[in-house]
Order: C-alpha cells, then sequence, then structure tokens
C-alpha cells in the first residue's frame, strides 16, 4: 500500500518540480499508456473539434514526457499543438522524443500572453497541489470560445475500484482527497463529476461532453497487466470484517490467476519478437517457456479480458459508475 508521503513534497510548484524532475530522471513514468487509450482519446477529440473552429491553438498542459502531445496532434490536423510541462527534465525528454512538436514549461506558457482554442489534461489534476488556482490559470489562458478536455481518475461511486475501496476501512481516504488507498502517492485527490462541474461553473465553463471508464471489465483489464496489482488491491491487512477478508482472498485469487495468465501471453509476444531488453522481459518469456501446453489458454484469457474492456466502453461510456472519466468543458454561453 502506498504512503501518503507526497502531500508535502507537493506543497509548492517549486517542491512540485524537484518532485517530478526526480520521477522523469528514472525513466518511463507516465508514457505507458496502450494503443486503445489513444485510440480513444483521439476519436474524443476529433468529434468535440466539430464544436471548435477549423484551425486553431491546443496545449497538452502537464504533457509530461509529450505522450499524448502526438495524440493531440493527430486529432486537430491543421491546429498549432503544444506540450507544457511543470518539470524541465520532462520538456527536454519530450522534445527528444518528438522533435517535430513544440514543448515548453508551464511557465513559459502562462508568462507568455497566448491564448488557447484548447486545453487538454491527461491525468493531470490529480495531481496539482493548489486545485482551485490551477483551475484559474488554465481558464486564464483560454480564448472565450475555448475548451477545456480532462480525463483523469473518477471518484464516483458503483466502480469495481470503489467497491474494493469499500472493502476496507482506509479505503476511500476521506482526509486525503477522497483518493483510494492503492494509488500512487503523488494523487492528492480523487475527484467527483460534481466536483469538476462546479470547478468548472466558476470559472464560466459548463459540462459539454462526458465518457466513463473502467466500471468493471476494463479496470479487471489494467489491474490484471501486472500481477503486482492484483495482489496490492486485494492486501487484507487492517481488515478485521472476516466476510470482507474471505471475499478479497477469492478476488486475489481470480486476478491473480488472470493476470499470471496475462503475463504469460505477454512472454509469448515477447519471444516472438525476441526483445529481451529488461529483467521483466526476461521473466515473461522465462513463464512463457515453463508453461508451454498452456499458452493458449491464456493467450485465450488474454484477447477476452482486451475484448471485454473494449466492449465495456462502448456499451457503457456514459455510466457514471467508472474509475475513469473524460469531460470536455466548454463556455456556459
Amino acid at each position: 500500500m502506498y504512503s501518503f508521503s507526497a502531500k508535502a513534497e507537493l506543497s509548492s510548484p517549486a517542491a512540485a518540480q524537484k518532485y517530478y524532475d526526480g520521477l522523469y530522471r528514472t525513466g518511463r513514468y507516465m508514457d505507458e499508456w496502450n494503443a486503445d487509450k489513444k485510440a480513444r482519446v483521439r476519436r474524443i477529440l476529433a468529434n468535440l473539434r466539430r464544436a471548435m473552429s477549423a484551425t486553431g491553438v491546443a496545449v497538452d498542459f502537464g504533457c509530461g514526457t509529450g505522450e499524448f502531445t502526438p495524440v493531440l496532434a493527430g486529432a486537430l490536423p491543421g491546429w498549432t499543438v503544444v506540450g507544457a510541462e511543470l518539470s524541465d527534465v520532462a520538456v527536454t525528454a519530450a522534445r527528444g522524443r518528438f522533435p517535430n512538436l513544440l514543448f515548453g514549461t508551464v511557465s513559459e506558457i502562462l508568462s507568455s500572453g497566448r491564448k488557447f482554442d484548447l486545453i487538454f489534461t491527461h491525468h493531470v489534476l490529480e495531481h496539482v497541489a493548489d486545485l482551485e488556482s490551477t483551475w484559474r490559470e488554465m481558464a486564464g489562458l483560454l480564448k472565450p470560445t475555448g475548451f477545456m478536455v480532462h480525463i483523469l481518475p473518477c471518484g464516483n461511486a458503483g466502480s469495481f475500484e470503489h467497491a474494493i475501496a469499500l472493502a476496507r476501512p482506509d479505503g476511500v481516504q476521506r482526509g486525503a482527497g477522497n483518493r483510494f488507498f492503492f494509488e500512487d502517492p503523488s494523487h492528492l485527490r480523487r475527484l467527483t463529476t460534481d466536483d469538476l462541474v462546479q470547478l468548472a461553473a466558476a470559472t464560466g465553463l459548463r459540462l459539454e461532453f462526458e465518457a466513463y471508464a473502467n466500471q468493471y471489465y476494463g479496470a479487471i483489464r489494467w489491474i490484471t497487466e501486472d500481477p503486482r496489482n492484483a495482489l496490492r488491491l486485494t492486501n487484507t491487512k487492517g481488515i478485521r470484517d472476516k466476510a470482507q477478508t474471505r471475499r478479497l482472498t477469492r478476488l486475489r485469487l481470480g486476478l491473480f490467476s488472470v493476470s499470471a495468465a496475462r503475463f504469460a501471453a505477454s512472454g509469448l509476444e515477447v519471444i516472438c519478437s525476441l526483445r529481451f531488453g529488461n529483467r521483466l522481459n526476461l521473466a515473461k518469456a522465462a513463464v512463457a517457456t515453463l508453461l508451454g501446453p498452456l499458452l493458449p489458454l491464456c493467450c485465450l484469457v488474454d484477447s477476452r479480458v482486451r475484448a471485454r474492456a473494449e466492449a465495456e466502453w462502448k456499451q457503457r461510456a456514459g455510466d457514471r459508475a467508472g474509475s475513469e472519466m473524460y469531460l470536455a468543458f466548454g463556455p456556459a454561453q
């Protein structure tokens, strides 16, 4: 289980920059989102473009190393797309990864006086120390006809992850922004749809579009991508309720079994591609080799999980009982 040690480290812009500089120096922080997720974001932006002008300027606010900046550029042909990030280390990495795109620091963007037709964030708002101040800064960057799109963890009731959190006495941390117990330590809050709607209304914006993911199968997909996730989310330490302990123990067995199968299936992909660049890939390859005859079953489990998660998105995107939300805000008038 994660501690909440990052709260003090993110208490000021300077402290936050130092904190995230350290994370980005480790490499591969916040840059491992799957292709299905990127395609989903691309479609949402392309559809939203119908309500906006043919050309414009968009900023990927809190872009990290630029993972979603080219997604914006692809969804908005003819637009100027800029990536902005608090961390100098991340900006340098983004410029190296995508030399044909524009990147700068958040301070440079804020001081430039430039106004934007679209402000996009992907898993940013749960990290900022002062949410209201950051929101006002972003609203100040918008043109009068501009839009915001925010993608972030969702605190609405009813999701599979919310149910797991409720099984623990410390599962939903009320004194820490209602975040769930298993979240990354740099997450300072878990917002609901209503939280964002109220925040937007204070700056003259209204909800134009909403979609939700990970009601159930989408959550199963990300949880079982790594066996450690299943173990972390179903940890029964500190739970005195025997019924909840039994429930989480059964859930651990099921999630870990699915995760192991998917781990082996991805190991087969590693073997086929002959990429053994790190220990995790070597472990996947070893597991896949040892399982041998079970591999067809493992591949079937993996494909079923992926397919059901994608079907859930298509069928239940309007269901607010998800653990991730996609919200677009536009001018109230």
